[in-house]
């Protein structure tokens, strides 16, 4: 694997086994750019924490290398890769103050106490925690808990930080705080992070790319939008988010377009084809709510007449359960603004989406 000229990290061809036969990470080639956030996204057992862990130096690779700028890390120990390391646990001396915390990594690379009481004073502004530096963890929220535990990691000036599941502990809105929060300060300091987690929203809102993890593999890597819009297959689509699916067959392509028939009712469908397709081919087609439109003019594709099953409110939105005769059940999501209309079970309406809004895969055997 060639090193791109801007790569601050390399994974080259690296696996990870425990038992010598199930490979958690499985020939890993993987870039991560200087000043980029590079999120590894992925369920349980995926192999994400594994490859993170490998770079931090806590596990070691079974075969194949890690390279940071250009150097091999093998032999090189975990306090001296210059890595921050953010948990989700926090991991903070609870008998210590904010700013003892800050100060603790300082003194162990025994910095003087002057550059300390400043770089301490620093980062502490950089997340906003200032006014709190004489307190202890246990009188701080758990949203201040993380700010500084990520200001201990950006203390030092470290050259990557690396952070696992660091929101996991924190409710919805909180956390939704701390993503703006996290992006701005990678903005502002223009500093390479590695991010773990199984949110989507996390990796979507706060990534320059995600890579999806699955059995050890990187099943696609890209900015948020391609990762979303045009995964490049059938997991990575159905992890990213909600999908109206079906299944069927294919009767004709044209160009990247695609022919569905599908099996619940015969209804007839057009599609985006995401890989190789032709006559006869099983496929499943998945489309996002978002893209189901209800009671429009409509001038695409695919239009059906629909029956509504159920209609629930989620403030910004509305969330609509459909039944189509020939097809089977849809999901469609309404912005509830757009929504010039109140819908009821029972309603007959038509629902319709372009076939840019559908992806066909192959189905798997």
């Amino acid at each position: 694997m060639v090193k791109a000229e801007n790569a601050l990290v390399v994974f080259d061809d690296v696996s990870k086994t425990y038992d010598g036969k199930v490979k958690v990470v499985e020939n890993l080639n993987l870039e991560i750019a200087r000043g980029e956030f590079l999120t590894l996204l992925g369920p349980s057992g995926s192999g994400k924490t594994t490859t993170l862990m490998m770079l931090a130096g806590f596990e070691v690779p079974s075969a194949g290398r890690i390279l940071f700028d250009g150097t091999p890390l093998v032999d090189v120990p975990t306090y001296k890769r210059n890595f921050g390391m953010v948990f989700q646990n926090y991991a903070l001396f609870p008998h210590m103050t904010v700013e003892a915390n800050l100060a603790f990594p300082l003194r162990m690379h025994k910095f003087p106490r002057a550059e300390i009481a400043e770089r301490v004073r620093q980062t502490l502004d950089i997340v906003k925690l200032g006014h709190l530096a004489d307190r202890k963890p246990q009188q701080l929220s758990g949203g201040q808990q993380q700010r500084v535990a990520l200001a201990r990691a950006l203390v030092f000036n470290p050259r990557m930080v690396l952070m696992d599941e660091p929101l996991g502990a924190l409710d919805k809105q909180l956390r939704e705080h701390m993503q703006i929060e996290i992006k701005k300060i990678h903005d502002d300091l223009g500093i390479t992070m590695l991010y773990v987690t199984h949110d989507q929203t996390e990796a979507l809102t706060m990534s320059d790319r995600i890579a999806v993890f699955n059995e050890g593999r990187i099943q696609h890597i890209g900015p948020p939008t391609e990762v979303y819009d045009r995964p490049q297959n059938a997991f990575v689509a159905s992890f990213m988010g909600e999908n109206n699916t079906f299944h069927g067959e294919v009767l004709e392509r044209n160009g990247d377009e695609v022919t569905v028939r599908c099996d619940n009712g015969g209804a007839v469908v057009r599609a985006i084809a995401n890989e190789p397709l032709q006559r006869g081919d099983r496929v499943q087609v998945m489309a996002r709510p978002e893209r189901m439109h209800i009671d429009r003019q409509l001038t695409v594709e695919n239009g059906f007449q629909a029956t509504v099953e159920g209609v629930i409110f989620h403030g910004d939105h509305l969330r609509l359960s459909l039944r189509v005769e020939a097809l089977g059940p849809i999901v469609s999501k309404l912005p509830f603004e757009e929504s010039r209309q109140s819908y009821s079970a029972g309603d007959s309406v038509t629902v319709g989406w372009a076939a840019a809004g559908m992806l066909a895969f192959r189905a798997e055997a």
